[in-house]
């Protein structure tokens, strides 16, 4: 997992290097069946909320940009960071899967897939990868 988010986010920072991201982790499902690195910025949240409201889905720009700024699925980023999670896939690949086990063992399997992607967010924090002071 801390290889694959490294990659994305380095991949991110060169690519938009003037982009003001906000977020960026793990998107996955209620059982941790996988983990896609993804990111959110407030360069591109604006790009996307201006396109709906263009769209007369939203009526405005603040509101649009309101409701879409949690939207995993509608940051222009989500396709392109679907390819750095590769790494992960395989790992989990080699584990068991939550939905074929009973209670119990399901839920450590959850908590132990859950309890990597924060360790591996964390270690990428304390290194600094994400930047420090104003970076």
């Amino acid at each position: 997992m801390i290889a694959d988010a490294r990659e994305a986010w380095e991949r991110l920072r060169g690519k938009y290097p003037k982009e003001t991201f906000y977020a960026f982790g793990f998107y996955t499902t209620e059982l941790g069946t996988y983990f896609g690195p993804f990111a959110c910025g407030e360069e591109s949240l604006e790009k996307v909320a201006a396109e709906y409201v263009a769209r007369r889905t939203y009526r405005d720009l603040e509101k649009a940009k309101s409701a879409l700024r949690w939207s995993i699925a509608d940051s222009p980023y989500h396709k392109e960071m679907t390819a750095h999670d590769r790494r992960t896939a395989a790992e989990l690949a080699k584990r068991p899967e939550p939905d074929e086990l009973d209670e119990v063992p399901m839920a450590r399997e959850v908590r132990a897939r859950m309890n990597a992607a924060v360790a591996a967010l964390k270690a990428l924090d304390e290194e600094g990868v994400f930047g420090t002071g104003k970076t």
